[in-house]
């Protein structure tokens, strides 16, 4: 079977999948999608003489697979999260109960790496990017300009790895599937190749919008972590403060802050006041950035 007729053969089943993935998650059909691709691919250039069929037997047919992941990824996430549960009544008690919620310290994690993240981010798509960019002039500077784009695909799974970890929402695993750019084809021209990878990366909506949230990320992680994490440690801080001033006194005896016992009763409820309401917000702000994070990193089926 030709490398024409493979490619073929490869788009049409992954047409079948993603019809037959219909209505799953995004993320899910993009792992699948990436995962058919790649072993396709890898089972031609290994077997080169044995045909789609035969391979695609070995592989199992789009509804199987469909089925497969459906079933595989209800099985990672029981093991991760355990049984799904009721939602929680509303009641006054709910307002306290923050403070042994896990998602909400994770969401805290979160804006404490984001204002670093961000810095890098940025630092990444402005000196990086645009020295690339730049390179183009020259035509050797083309494949620098190409490796820049595909490095949004690491970025992206990076990013995605944070957010489900940290704020609870599932993000593809795998790269989004490459686009065909032809490379295996005998008859195509080195420079044909290329332009055909750099006009397919080019006009690759996902690179711009992924270029788009780092920038983003930039000034969302100063908010962040000034406003949240920054709110949180004042917090604990004005908590902690009857408690450390006698220390820091006897440090430094010269030192006029004087925070002496009978702050309890203000200092206390007021320092875990505001833990509670840094927590409540990280939460809220948490699914906020977990909803852009898949608008932008997650191509829409």
């Amino acid at each position: 079977m030709n490398n024409a007729n493979m490619e073929q053969s490869i788009s049409d089943y992954l047409v079948a999948l993603k019809q037959a993935l219909a209505g799953n998650d995004p993320a899910l059909t993009q792992d699948a999608l990436y995962d058919a691709q790649e072993h396709f691919r890898a089972a031609a250039q290994d077997e080169p003489t044995r045909s789609f069929i035969d391979i695609s037997e070995d592989y199992g047919s789009p509804t199987e697979i469909a089925q497969f992941y459906c079933e595989m990824e209800s099985t990672v996430e029981l093991a991760l999260n355990g049984p799904a549960k009721k939602p929680a009544k509303t009641t006054s008690s709910s307002f306290f109960a923050i403070l042994k919620d896990p998602q909400a310290y994770r969401a805290l994690i979160y804006m404490l790496l984001s204002l670093p993240l961000g810095l890098v981010y940025f630092g990444w798509v402005m000196v990086v990017g645009l020295a690339c960019l730049a390179a183009c002039l020259f035509v050797v500077g083309i494949p620098v300009f190409l490796a820049f784009l595909k490095s949004m695909q690491l970025f992206s799974l990076f990013e995605g790895r944070l957010i489900e970890t940290l704020l609870g929402q599932r993000m593809p695993r795998r790269p989004a599937i490459s686009q065909d750019y032809q490379q295996q084809t005998s008859d195509a021209s080195l420079m044909q190749v290329w332009t055909d990878k750099f006009r397919a990366l080019l006009t690759n909506r996902r690179n711009w919008t992924t270029i788009g949230y780092l920038l983003l990320q930039c000034p969302l992680g100063f908010a962040y972590f000034f406003t949240l994490f920054g709110g949180a440690l004042i917090s604990v801080a004005v908590f902690l403060s009857p408690v450390v001033d006698p220390i820091l006194h006897y440090i430094n005896p010269i030192n006029t802050i004087d925070l002496n016992w009978y702050w309890f009763p203000v200092a206390m409820p007021g320092g875990v006041l505001g833990l509670m309401l840094s927590l409540h917000l990280s939460k809220f702000i948490g699914k906020q950035q977990a909803k852009l994070a898949r608008r932008m990193l997650v191509d829409q089926q």
